[in-house]
């Protein structure tokens, strides 16, 4: 994503904006405990055909799922300030 960033022109730094807000806006609905519930249970229902993995998912605390949240909303608002930044030099 960086080095893409730092190519020429516009393109680069449109993506990184649509890219930044996709993330934060998906982060911030995975970092809430009702988003985490949702994304936990869709996991689960998709290994319904075979327990072993189920049983390995479930094992899988909702603070960390809460935590990727947070690292993508974070990620997504750098995305963004940078991307704007990118887009007012040019």
């Amino acid at each position: 994503m960086n080095a893409l960033a730092g190519q020429p022109g516009h393109g680069p730094a449109a993506f990184l904006l649509v890219w930044g807000m996709g993330a934060t806006v998906f982060g911030a609905a995975v970092a809430s405990e009702r988003g985490s519930d949702r994304l936990r249970g869709l996991v689960l229902n998709g290994l319904a055909g075979n327990p072993e993995q189920q049983a390995r998912a479930r094992a899988v605390p909702r603070a960390f799922v809460r935590g990727l949240g947070v690292f993508f909303a974070v990620a997504g608002l750098a995305a963004v300030l940078s991307s704007v930044a990118m887009l007012v030099r040019a």
